[in-house]
């Protein structure tokens, strides 16, 4: 072996270790919510006997982080039917998921944890047993309920032997037994409508359309925000931090003063955390324009997001709660951030926004 040979071989090696400690490093948003202390509420609709489907939501908020995890469970043989997460739903954002479910004559509840690792499990088990592929990111939109336990054991008592949808959604989900064999299977009760909506097991995308999802266009506006992320990030924050500083500085004196009025005790990195909020504000702004404040809203939490995981690991929990307590003065008065822009000479949008002028 020639010594270039060998050269290329060792800096080949040490590229893999940089990049192996490099992702040990690295912590998801999403697993900073789960591991992360805060509020969580579960929802789930009491429709698995009137309609052969029920629909699960854990919402949580944590160190300044928003995420909902979601579950669709069949009572036929397919079991949990579909489990995904999304990151920086709002408050408001959730509110109106579970308001869509109700215009749809779907009736969701707040429940225990307790009741939707049951329910969450017991799809497992059925779609185990009866040889039907489980949801790609299950165990991991599991993770935000604190996981489901042993679900080789779980109650199954309320699913039945029957399969309705659309036949390539039975086809793309068998991995037990083969299509021909299972449709003429005489314990099984099979109802094909081509006109019924499905998961492509490929892509995770629905085809033709489904009820139990977000906006169409959320996966290609994540694209979209990520690539402006990537492309002008760098090159405009600098120029932003200027002017949001004494801002920022402001909005924290208010804050601590809120905090200490209900007893709590304010984070020192307030001012830092003001600040990430108004950059990524105003950034998502600059980059989105002519979009709607809820995308803008929506880039500017992937943004703090972002920011979070510059600060350094010793302090990180400690901005992450800064921006927590920021977040909740927000939410007590929304007008405040917008009056604190108008002080210093910043614009604000009629839907909820502010910009630069």
């Amino acid at each position: 072996m020639s010594r270039d040979d060998k050269k290329r071989r060792h800096e080949a090696k040490r590229k893999a270790k940089r990049d192996l400690n490099r992702r040990k490093q690295s912590i998801s948003p999403f697993k900073r919510l789960v591991d992360a202390p805060g509020e969580i509420e579960y929802w789930m609709s009491e429709t698995l006997g009137a309609i052969g489907q029920m629909q699960i939501f854990a919402y949580k908020r944590a160190a300044g982080l928003t995420g909902v995890a979601c579950f669709l469970i069949d009572r036929g043989v397919v079991g949990l039917k579909d489990a995904f997460t999304r990151m920086n739903i709002g408050r408001e954002e959730f509110d109106n998921i579970l308001k869509r479910s109700e215009d749809n004559d779907i009736s969701i509840n707040r429940v225990a944890v307790e009741d939707v690792r049951r329910a969450v499990a017991g799809g497992i088990r059925w779609a185990h047993q009866n040889g039907m592929r489980l949801p790609r990111e299950w165990v991991k939109t599991a993770s935000l309920i604190g996981g489901v336990g042993d679900w080789a054991s779980a109650d199954v008592s309320n699913f039945v032997m029957e399969f309705a949808g659309h036949p390539e959604d039975l086809r793309q989900r068998l991995i037990g037994e083969s299509f021909d064999s299972y449709i003429r299977r005489p314990d099984v009760r099979i109802i094909f409508s081509n006109a019924a909506p499905y998961m492509d097991q490929r892509t995770g995308e629905y085809a033709p359309s489904s009820d139990f999802e977000f906006d169409d266009d959320v996966d290609e506006e994540k694209e979209d925000l990520e690539s402006i992320v990537d492309e002008s990030l760098d090159s405009d924050l600098e120029e932003l931090s200027a002017r949001v500083v004494p801002i920022a500085l402001g909005l924290a004196e208010e804050t601590v003063e809120w905090l200490l009025a209900h007893k709590r005790t304010p984070s020192p990195e307030l001012p830092e955390a003001w600040q990430s909020i108004l950059l990524a504000t105003l950034f998502s702004e600059t980059a989105l324009r002519d979009a709607p404040w809820s995308r803008v809203a929506e880039l500017g939490g992937q943004l703090i997001g972002t920011f979070a995981e510059s600060v350094e690991e010793e302090h990180r929990a400690e901005y992450e709660q800064a921006v927590e307590q920021a977040r909740e003065y927000l939410e007590a008065d929304p007008e405040i951030m917008k009056l604190a822009a108008e002080k210093y000479g910043l614009a604000t949008r009629s839907d909820g926004g502010i910009q630069e002028t």
